[in-house]
């Protein structure tokens, strides 16, 4: 019985010290005054929480990585481009299956607080028309 409580324990302590997630990135629209998280990009164990200049600059990088520096056209390893990514995400997780001419805004949160701006935007605005990503300066494809 000592040996499992024990072996409990310890598995207590290790679960409490188990490493979390301490930065956050991902990329908002913003559509009628309401934010979306549009795209979550991999998050940070090793930036402490008072550092929040480290969880910015780790963001910002990974926003230019992951959208070839900001461009919605950019190729994606699934086949999708990171514009027709943001708008299936859109359309299946929030319901909007049309946006028009919105850019898409990189964010960092450190250790669960706001969300805040990191500075980087993309080079091209969202259009996306039922749920097709398109060309801003192009009309929506017809269906």
């Amino acid at each position: 019985m000592k040996v499992a409580v024990a072996l409990l324990a310890a598995t207590f302590v290790a679960l409490a010290n188990a490493s979390l997630p301490t930065c956050r990135c991902g990329a908002f629209i913003t559509v009628n005054t309401v934010e979306y998280e549009v795209y979550e990009l991999p998050p940070f164990e090793d930036i402490d929480c008072d550092t929040p200049n480290a969880c910015r600059a780790r963001c910002k990088k990974e926003f230019e990585k992951a959208t070839g520096d900001g461009d919605l056209n950019h190729d994606l390893p699934n086949g999708y481009t990171v514009g027709q990514e943001i708008c299936i995400a859109m359309s299946n997780h929030h319901g909007l299956h049309n946006v028009r001419d919105e850019p898409v805004y990189s964010y960092f949160n450190l250790c669960d607080t706001l969300w805040q701006y990191d500075g980087e935007t993309s080079t091209n605005n969202l259009c996306c028309h039922e749920g097709h990503y398109h060309d801003c300066d192009s009309p929506p494809p017809q269906n």
